[in-house]
């Protein structure tokens, strides 16, 4: 069973829909590993925390590009690179990166006098990495007032262009 499952493929499965398989597939191994049997035909039948059915091919595709792993005792689980392949195929054009690697939220902000939704990262600013710091006690790290101050700081900065820069400035 697992040698044929363990079998890299050369191309790209001839099955309709495999990327919506395969998403599939790292959803379910994200939960938990999961036992692996031949099922019927070219199937694999995959029990862990919901039963479910996938083609051969998707599990010798997922194999080759390394997002799974096949244990000797008969278990498959998700490897550390199904987190980010997860990520990146959830998120479609140019902001796939941003999205891979930023915590974007939607918040809401005044512009020209109206209350409008907008995303902000909160890597972006160095203070939002503190921000979601704790302590000990599981207080946080600084103070809203410390952080206020920090971004107020940060905007003027930023507004002043105090930024050191590359190449010499000819600005008076």
């Amino acid at each position: 069973m697992t040698e044929a499952i363990g079998k890299p493929m050369s191309g790209k499965a001839d099955i309709p829909d495999l990327k919506r398989h395969l998403l599939r597939l790292i959803r379910q191994l994200a939960r938990g590993e999961c036992a692996i049997e031949t099922g019927e035909g070219a199937e694999v039948r995959l029990t862990g925390a919901e039963e479910r059915l996938y083609p051969q091919a998707v599990i010798a595709r997922a194999r080759s590009l390394g997002l799974v792993q096949l244990s000797e005792s008969g278990r498959i689980a998700a490897s550390i690179e199904a987190s980010s392949f997860l990520r990146r195929a959830l998120v479609m054009g140019e902001e796939a990166f941003v999205e891979q690697h930023g915590e974007i939220v939607v918040t809401s902000a005044e512009i020209d006098g109206a209350r409008q939704p907008v995303r902000r990262n909160l890597t972006e600013s160095p203070l939002g990495t503190i921000a979601r710091m704790k302590d000990r006690d599981g207080k946080p790290f600084l103070p809203a007032e410390a952080l206020e101050a920090g971004e107020r700081l940060l905007a003027d900065f930023t507004r002043g262009q105090l930024q050191p820069r590359v190449t010499a400035s000819w600005e008076p």
